[in-house]
Order: structure tokens, then C-alpha cells, then sequence
């Protein structure tokens, strides 16, 4: 495992800040994992990348990241450079950001014009979210976090 640190990878997402987004589009090259347009989780997976987190070839999609990658981990543990995930129909994830405060996250909107963008993340079980607005439901109630964590053959070492 190389030297990878939360703080590294919070410094490397917030270097995109603005960058464009785009809709995710199976039959492109890089999946959004480049400065043309990342999607969602095509951002997570460039910044991990370029942090020195080894992010499995199969693994592109908010989905498969809350399902195959890293550790859960209660929401009043999270801390900076850990995953949050949100849901737009409540039921499995479909966007991915990067925790950067207590209370912020880092994402792309995946929308075309959009951008990658800082906001916070707001916890309210008593309001109810207009499913169709991506900056209501991208930002309110996450449904998980994911701390990285490496294989170690039948063991996985967490990042501190």
C-alpha cells in the first residue's frame, strides 16, 4: 500500500472544483473519469486514482462502489475522504461523492453543464425531497458511507 492519506485525496478533489460534468455513456473510452467530463463516479474513481488508491477495473458505478468497495461505516464516524452515497428512489444508491468536512461533500453533478461542486450534506428525516430536483437529492439524506480499506489477502486494512 503506498502512502495515501485522507487529506491527499480531500486536496486532490478539490483541485477539480468546477471541472464539467456528464451523464455517464457506456460506449466512451474513460467511463467520466477524465477533465472533459467526469460523472459522478467517474470523479470518486480519477481522484482515488490519482491518490494511489488502486480502484478495481469493474468498479464504475455509485452501485458498485457502496457494494464492492471499502468499508461501511456509521454516518458519526465519517470523516474527511471517506465515500457518501446518495439515492434518488431511496432503495441502492446512484451518486457518489467524497466527504471532505463534517458536513460537505465533493461530487459531479453528472448533469450536462454541470460541474464538480462542494456542498453540504443535510440530514432531515421529517422533510420530504423532491425526487426530481439533483441539487435537493444529491444533497440531503445519504444513505451510507464508505471508508477505503485495501485487501490484505483475507483481511482488509482500513485507512486511518
Amino acid at each position: 500500500m503506498k502512502d495515501i492519506s485522507r487529506k491527499h485525496i480531500v486536496e486532490i478533489a478539490t483541485q477539480y472544483l468546477g471541472y464539467p460534468s456528464r451523464h455517464y455513456d457506456p460506449d466512451t473510452e474513460n467511463h467520466g473519469c477524465n477533465e472533459d467530463g467526469f460523472t459522478c463516479s467517474g470523479f470518486v474513481r480519477f481522484v482515488l486514482t490519482k491518490a494511489g488508491v488502486n480502484v478495481p477495473p469493474h468498479i464504475r458505478h455509485a452501485r458498485e462502489f457502496f457494494d464492492f468497495f471499502g468499508v461501511t461505516i456509521h454516518e458519526s464516524q465519517k470523516k474527511p475522504g471517506d465515500l457518501v452515497f446518495f439515492s434518488r428512489h431511496g432503495i441502492y444508491p446512484n451518486h457518489v461523492g467524497i466527504v471532505v468536512s463534517d458536513n460537505q461533500c465533493i461530487f459531479s453533478t453528472g448533469m450536462r453543464k454541470g460541474s464538480v461542486v462542494k456542498r453540504n450534506i443535510h440530514r432531515n428525516y421529517k422533510t420530504k425531497i423532491d425526487l426530481t430536483d439533483p441539487k435537493v437529492i444529491y444533497t440531503k439524506n445519504p444513505i451510507g458511507y464508505k471508508r477505503i480499506a485495501f485487501p490484505t489477502g483475507t483481511h482488509q486494512n482500513i485507512l486511518p
